[in-house]
């Protein structure tokens, strides 16, 4: 088994695998941040007072997920060396994780026939899995998305392309009570409306009423746009903007509202899982990866690391002091307000 030294030694050296160039300098296959939220997971892993205590659970609202996908098969990926994953020794599979899958589109609870025509919510789905290791996910499929997403491109770096036109209300309030009636914590929506959808409203404040809390993508229209609902909407969600690496906002992400939080995570230059049908052809393709950017994975991110705290709190309070001080310092490089 690999220690955690060791593994936080192989997320450091791997950063520095893939120098950013220009035209692609958001293409960092394993960003500082991303190395030190998984040093934090370490840390808060060895406060586990207890091998049944109950995990985090997250529910992901999208189009699916391919479960067909080869590294799903495996413990996630730490690293990525010489064009290759490096998965996380002595960690379950990642299929493992998933505890639940509903289609609404079907009515099926089955995995087996869980499919994401789209790609979209696989990608989403990737990333929690990569960056939340003790964070059991619930999957809703809620669109078929674009069955056409960059089919006619042959791939390349996807510039996010929004489900939001394509997702039936109806599909999104069966999945919150779906999400409600499995105890989750955390609900995932990449997506959001141009104004308020008052029966999902109602059905965000029945997960409210359960304590659930609400992550959602502000959108991609630029700064002369306004965040999506339900992300601008603070009083039912937590919206979530895009920047790069460095800390800069991204241009596609919308413009802040006055008085209101306005939280930024990393959201260019992510891998992810790209679906089996489609991979990813591109300069940066690793072994079933790929690079995506957009509020809808920067979602996700910031998911994850509200499970790592939901999961810290968990914990009790020994070795909080040792916790807090790795910890500190995420905010310039990871989250902070826009």
């Amino acid at each position: 088994m690999t220690s955690h030294e060791e593994q936080v030694e192989a997320d450091t050296t791997s950063q520095q695998l893939t120098t950013p160039t220009k035209g692609d300098e958001n293409i960092v296959h394993n960003p500082p941040f991303f190395a030190k939220l998984n040093s934090v997971w370490h840390e808060v892993d060895q406060l586990r007072k207890d091998e049944c205590q109950e995990l985090v659970k997250v529910a992901i609202l999208d189009t699916g997920i391919d479960l067909k996908h080869p590294d799903f098969e495996k413990p996630r990926a730490i690293s990525f060396q010489q064009g290759k994953p490096i998965s996380a020794a002595g960690e379950p599979n990642q299929k493992d994780r998933i505890k639940g899958c509903w289609d609404c589109m079907s009515g099926s609870s089955k995995a087996e026939t869980m499919e994401d025509c789209d790609g979209h919510g696989t990608k989403v789905a990737s990333i929690i899995l990569r960056l939340a290791p003790g964070a059991e996910l619930y999957i809703a499929r809620i669109s078929r998305g674009n069955d056409q997403r960059n089919l006619d491109e042959g791939g390349g770096q996807e510039a996010e392309q929004d489900i939001d036109a394509i997702i039936v209300p109806r599909m999104v309030v069966e999945a919150i009570d779906w999400a409600i009636d499995r105890g989750v914590d955390i609900i995932n929506m990449s997506f959001g409306f141009p104004e308020v959808v008052t029966e999902i409203q109602d059905a965000l404040k029945r997960a409210q009423g359960k304590g659930i809390l609400i992550f959602a993508a502000a959108g991609n229209g630029g700064m002369y746009t306004m965040p999506h609902w339900p992300a601008g909407d603070s009083t039912i969600a937590i919206g979530i903007n895009s920047c790069d690496v460095y800390g800069r906002k991204s241009t596609f992400t919308p413009w802040p509202i006055a008085d209101n939080p306005n939280f930024m995570v990393i959201g260019e230059g992510i891998m992810a899982h790209w679906p089996t049908t489609r991979p990813y052809i591109g300069p940066n393709s690793i072994d079933g990866f790929g690079p995506v950017e957009g509020t809808s994975f920067a979602t996700p991110v910031a998911v994850a690391m509200a499970a790592i705290i939901l999961e810290f709190t968990r914990r009790g309070s020994a070795g909080v002091i040792v916790v807090v001080a790795k910890y500190r310092g995420t905010r310039n490089h990871g989250m902070g307000e826009s």
